[in-house]
């Protein structure tokens, strides 16, 4: 017997490598062994005697087989040799590999399961591609373009945005931490400690809102863990003295509370040698600061609560921007053309801008559905100045005094696992409460070549119907030398949401998601007054508007915007592994807005765009999940897409006004391919992907904008045919990820290559206006030491030194460039404890 045992375990350490191909036999041998014993023990002890290896050991003793091994049953035997020899530990793994958690359907699931075309990142992934705010997302997400325009942040997603950021909202939706941003002030801070971030492309109307046509941008930051005590912090110095900074921590205070601070702090040398101000010194330092102050209760199983508390504050030259080419305006004001890397300016062109939002969410996971009830509360201030013709000359200045005050509340339930029927149906329900007064109070327009009682402002002789006005003011009312126009424009918006959507598995390989939204809104002309300000502060007003007063300047709009998507898992080899189809329709709205900001004109309204969108989606695994592809084909079409233009001669420093028609027809994909994927000594990836747009305004017959080259003001121009603003046809990304594991850590090199085929940044199109086509290349090295997990990195951007603009303001006076650096270098230390 006990030969048999012997010869049965030599047997099998012979042939480990084919254990699978034996283990049916060694199972015979000793089940026959076994069962010819009558001390042996009955099967649910042999079974207890498996799970208890102290018992296997004193059996053995027992009966004298202690000198050999212990007595093991031949099939526990083999799946633990057949673990060792063919499972061995997991190795590490690239950090452009992990797996990741989306939340783009109000629950948490795997990316590849949710039927929308998204792109995600982890921490990791952004920190391997050194992506440290969100204007660097259009690196990494092609379809992507991010722009500013005199301090204001304007998204475009696949074509769809809106540039008018001026009292106007956004096309792209931004959200920190569940937390909507209305507005484009402070949209480029930092990071700071996050978990992940999720762009969702396509209309997402349904689940995230007002305004989502585009898609939406969310930021995800780390949370606090009950767990244990965790932290990092991250040191950067680079290029034009650029410190970057950033620090978090989680401490558990009891068995269930924790709290995580976390806090970023950002300060660099303007990489312009531009000069400002009368006495032209050098540009001051942009700066960041802000916090993060998050706290977790978890009394129970069943609820927690989570409380936020954010606050930033930015602040520098973000509104430099030089005159590169006059139009005849500006030429006959005097101004030359400016370098854009050693320029001039009159004013300060300084910017601060202060954001603090408190956040709270309640949960409630009973075992029929999960309660959850959110709100928000968000105050911005924002101080501008604004060197209109960006000039050595004192001619033309717009200051502001910019503010958002935005309270939110939504309630959200959602299906379960042990919600009835949830082995085939997931649903969510939710009611939104959008409340906000946003706008300009005051902003001035004024500069060296002004003189209000001669209807002049930067030399520019407003309509007979204002000097008029002013003269007959100026009989009453003295009026100084160096008086200004002053002018107030504020919108306030209240807004209730209804929404569900729900996915039904039809069969293992069929499902169907039905949404709806249906939102009740208020859009109402808070203020819209011109006047004249005075030495000492006071204001004399001469024009004043308001919804509150007149009808006419408020709109109420009702919208039903319905979502169907079919998705298919249908099992053929040669689509991959697991490959999903979907197929989907929607619809979606912006708000309507009015033009606020006045300076002569009575306000114009316009209305609110509505998106109607087709998409084909496939997301897929190939060559034994080595390889991931994410692919769409979409078709847009689009009714009042909402368009700006800033002038001094449009009646009001900034004009909206809304095309008749947009079509947007593109396909994009992406792409990781692990390289070499049996390599163990380390990890190769490869990441591509690209974008190809057909973005048209399919009718504008009566658009406005400038005379190419004179800078004189024309509405009334047919712009149909034209490329949609701040959209380039083609965008391209990749990537190439070497990790080597050594012993005690791992090493990375790294390289990221971005295509821009260009753009323009007025619907009118023209050399003036566009943005040429540019490429940038990026490559890092770092170490990480495991045993510490302390990571040291060094990295380069731009290093084919390609000249592009990071935006272009147009306007009366000609072409203002904002320039990006050329190629910038630096090194960062990060410690996770």
């Amino acid at each position: 017997m006990r030969k048999a045992r012997v010869v049965a375990f030599c047997g099998y350490l012979l042939v480990a490598p084919a254990v699978e191909a034996q283990e049916s036999v060694l199972d015979e041998l000793l089940f026959e062994e076994e069962s010819s014993s009558p001390s042996e023990a009955s099967p649910p002890e042999r079974a207890e005697a498996k799970a208890d290896p102290d018992a296997q050991s004193e059996e053995a003793d027992r009966r004298g087989d202690a000198a050999l091994l212990p007595v093991v049953p031949v099939e526990s035997l083999a799946s633990e040799s057949e673990g060792a020899a063919t499972a061995p530990a997991p190795r590490p793994r690239s950090r452009l590999v992990e797996e990741i958690i989306v939340t783009a359907q109000k629950r948490e699931e795997d990316i590849k399961d949710v039927p929308i075309s998204i792109s995600a990142f982890s921490a990791g992934q952004l920190d391997a591609k050194q992506v440290l705010n969100i204007g660097d997302l259009p690196k990494i997400t092609p379809g992507l373009n991010i722009t500013s325009l005199v301090g204001l942040t304007a998204f475009f997603l696949r074509g769809v945005g809106s540039d008018a950021t001026v009292l106007g909202d956004p096309q792209v939706v931004t959200y920190v931490d569940n937390v909507y941003f209305p507005s484009g002030f402070g949209q480029l801070a930092e990071f700071g400690s996050i978990e992940r971030i999720e762009v969702l492309k396509g209309p997402q109307g349904t689940l995230f809102g007002r305004n989502a046509l585009g898609g939406a941008i969310r930021v995800q930051t780390r949370d606090p863990t009950l767990e244990a005590v965790e932290g990092s912090v991250s040191v950067g110095y680079g290029s034009f003295d650029s410190l970057n900074a950033r620090a978090y921590v989680s401490l558990p205070i009891a068995d269930t509370l924790a709290v995580a601070v976390s806090g970023l702090y950002k300060s660099v040398e303007n990489h312009i040698d531009g000069r400002h101000m009368p006495e032209q010194v050098p540009l001051p330092k942009e700066t960041q600061e802000g916090y993060r102050i998050k706290l977790l209760w978890a009394p129970a199983e069943w609820m927690d609560l989570r409380l936020n508390l954010y606050d930033i504050s930015l602040s520098g030259a973000a509104n430099y921007a030089v005159n590169t080419r006059p139009s005849l305006l500006g030429t006959a004001a005097l101004i030359q053309p400016q370098d854009p890397r050693a320029g001039g300016v009159n004013e300060t062109a300084l910017k601060t801008t202060d954001i603090t939002t408190y956040f709270g969410q309640f949960s409630l996971y009973t075992p029929w559905l999960d309660i959850k009830l959110l709100a928000s509360e968000q105050e911005l201030v924002d101080g501008s100045s604004i060197d209109f013709d960006g000039s050595p000359m004192p001619i033309a200045v717009f200051q502001s005094r910019g503010f958002s005050d935005a309270t939110t509340a939504e309630l959200q339930l959602l299906s379960n696992a042990q919600t009835p029927g949830s082995d085939w149906l997931e649903w969510v329900l939710g009611i939104y409460y959008y409340d906000a007064l946003n706008g300009f109070n005051p902003a001035s327009l004024t500069g060296g070549a002004t003189d209000l009682t001669q209807g002049l402002v930067g030399g520019i002789r407003f309509p007979d119907g204002l000097v008029n006005l002013i003269g007959a003011l100026a009989g009453t009312v003295p009026i100084p030398a160096g008086a200004k126009l002053s002018f107030v424009g504020q919108l306030k918006t209240e807004s209730i949401a209804y929404y569900a959507q729900a996915t039904a598995h039809l069969s293992d390989w069929a499902s169907i998601t039905l949404g709806a939204r249906y939102q009740d809104e208020d859009r109402i002309l808070d203020e819209s007054s011109g006047g004249i300000g005075l030495l000492d502060g006071s204001r004399i007003v001469y024009s004043n508007y308001s919804g509150y007063r007149n009808e006419r300047y408020r709109d109420r709009s009702r919208n039903l915007d319905p979502k169907v998507s079919l998705n298919i898992r249908p099992g053929w080899r040669w689509l991959g592994d697991d490959a999903l189809l979907y197929a989907s329709y929607q619809t979606a709205t912006t708000s309507s807005t009015f033009n606020a900001i006045n300076i002569y004109d009575a306000p114009e309204f316009v209305k609110a765009t509505e998106i109607e969108a087709y998409e084909v989606g496939l997301k897929t695994r190939w060559f034994d999940g080595s390889m991931d592809v994410n692919a769409a084909i979409f078709d847009y079409d689009m009714t009042n897409p909402q368009v700006q233009t800033i002038s001094l001669l449009a009646g009001g420093a900034v004009r909206f006004e809304n095309a008749e028609g947009q079509r947007i027809r593109g396909t994009e994909f992406d792409t990781t391919i692990q390289l070499l994927p049996n390599l163990q000594s380390g990890d190769l990836i490869l990441s591509l992907s690209g974008a190809w747009l057909d973005a048209v305004y399919s009718s504008f017959e009566d658009g406005s904008g400038f005379q190419d080259g004179t800078g004189v003001y024309l509405g009334g121009q047919d712009f149909t045919g034209n490329r949609v603003v701040r959209t380039p046809k083609y965008s391209a990304a990749a990537g190439l990820l070497q990790t080597f594991f050594l012993r005690n850590g791992s090493l990375e090199l790294g390289l990221d290559y971005y295509y821009n085929d260009g753009f323009s940044y007025l619907a009118q199109g023209g050399e003036n206006a566009s943005e040429p086509s540019y490429t940038t290349l990026g490559a890092n090295i770092s170490y990480l030491h495991e045993p510490w997990n302390l990571r040291v990195s060094v990295f380069g951007r731009n290093l084919l030194r390609d000249e592009y603009n990071l935006s272009r303001f147009v306007n009366d006076f000609g072409t203002l460039d904002i320039i990006a650096p050329l190629d910038t270098y630096g090194a960062r230390v990060d410690w996770e404890f």
